[in-house]
């Protein structure tokens, strides 16, 4: 039997391959189309799909499958329809990752630094690197990754899997389709203030930072461009 630190591990790398961009560039249009609350709605099948990009019938189960598994596309009882992310459609998603992060924020802030070690060093190295500027959705998909890595340290792979069901890749598409340049800048630092909060300890600076980086994320109509 697996042990849960490895199995956690597997899990977070499973769960972050589905975090970038699609290989399909109608589909990436389509997924921004959706995080921005545009076109299309309302109910949604494979033959929609294939009908839409006039594909073949193979292609559009394929794709309807990974649409529904990065939350473009979502279940209704008795039908699926596209999912919506803005006004207070996905509410309760955002409000249910702020608490989950945030009580695993405070009981790590109580950890002794060293004992943090394994946590904060990737951390750590993913914000350290020199490589050129990320996009707004590169800068969100590595702040999720971040979120995830904390939420994975816990060590309770129901629970992990649990938070990833609701911080799926659409999400995060969402997000970063409603953040300008000074809202970007301001999640870069926060969340590196945040690593670095948790590493001294400092659990009122960690929960401010981390009520910060998660207000961001779009909560009321924005304008369409």
């Amino acid at each position: 039997m697996m042990q849960p630190a490895k199995q956690l591990d597997k899990l977070y790398k499973t769960a972050m391959l589905s975090f970038r961009q699609a290989d399909d560039a109608r589909i990436e249009e389509l997924r921004w189309s959706i995080a921005k609350g545009e076109k299309p709605r309302g109910k949604v099948t494979p033959q929609d799909l294939a009908a839409l990009f006039s594909e073949t019938e193979s292609w559009a189960e394929n794709t309807f499958t990974e649409l529904r598994a990065t939350g473009f596309i979502e279940h209704k009882l008795t039908h699926f329809e596209w999912a919506q992310y803005r006004g207070q459609e996905n509410q309760r998603d955002i409000d249910f990752l702020m608490a989950l992060e945030a009580i695993v924020i405070l009981e790590l802030a109580k950890v002794q630094a060293e004992n943090l070690y394994d946590v904060l060093t990737p951390i750590k190295s993913m914000w350290s690197s020199r490589r050129q500027k990320l996009s707004a959705l590169g800068l969100c998909f590595k702040a999720q990754a971040t979120m995830s890595r904390l939420i994975a340290h816990i060590g309770e792979p129901e629970l992990f899997l649990i938070y990833s069901n609701v911080a799926r890749p659409a999400l995060v598409y969402a997000w970063a389709s409603a953040l300008d340049d000074k809202m970007l800048t301001d999640l870069s630092r926060n969340t590196k203030r945040l690593i670095k909060a948790l590493g001294t300890g400092d659990s009122q600076a960690a929960i401010d930072l981390h009520s910060r980086i998660r207000s961001s994320y779009p909560r009321t109509p924005t304008a369409q461009s």
